[in-house]
């Protein structure tokens, strides 16, 4: 992470720069967010899909 900015989630303020928070925030999916660069800001953001539940299928005959 570079730089500072301001990431304001479920409207609860999170300060945005190296070193605080460990810099790891979880946002649910459809969380109201916004963000805000105090200077140049570069994070890196990481999507994951819910997985799905596969169940055993086996074959019968």
């Amino acid at each position: 992470m570079e730089g500072t900015g301001n990431l304001n989630l479920e409207g609860k303020d999170i300060v945005l720069a190296p070193g605080v928070l460990g810099v790891f925030v979880f946002m649910p999916a459809n969380a109201p967010h916004a963000v805000q660069a105090n200077e140049n800001l570069a994070f890196i953001l990481t999507l994951l899909e819910q997985s799905r539940k596969v169940g055993n299928a086996h074959a019968t005959s």
